[in-house]
């Protein structure tokens, strides 16, 4: 137990390094706020939304494909999931959404960044 604990650690800081990476070659004043990982059942989705003002980047993880639905959209562009895809967009100032759910369970890593 102690050697998955310690590993999950190792790669939950590599991840979040690669996020902070990716981030501070947009904008240099940001940093992750937060990220979690996210399961999405049949028939879940997310209304169009903004996200909150001191969340100015939102970056999404893919972690499967094998479901049906689940496209992210945001603004007009529909984002089709691919395992291992990341899109990172203006959640402040960009509406986005989930289409539903239809079959298989869609998990995802999104993160939020502040400045």
């Amino acid at each position: 137990m102690v050697l998955l604990s310690s590993y999950l650690i190792y790669e939950s800081k590599k991840l979040n390094g690669r996020l902070n990476f990716t981030i501070k070659n947009i904008d240099e004043k940001a940093f992750i706020n937060y990220f979690q990982i996210v399961k999405w059942p049949v028939k879940e989705s997310q209304p169009p939304h903004r996200d909150f003002d001191y969340h100015p980047y939102t970056s999404i993880i893919y972690l499967n494909d094998n479901f049906k639905g689940g496209e992210t959209i945001v603004e007009e562009t529909v984002i089709k999931p691919k395992q291992g895809l990341m899109i990172l967009f203006r959640g402040d100032k960009k509406t986005h959404s989930v289409n539903k759910i239809k079959k298989g369970t869609r998990y995802t890593i999104p993160c939020w960044y502040t400045n």
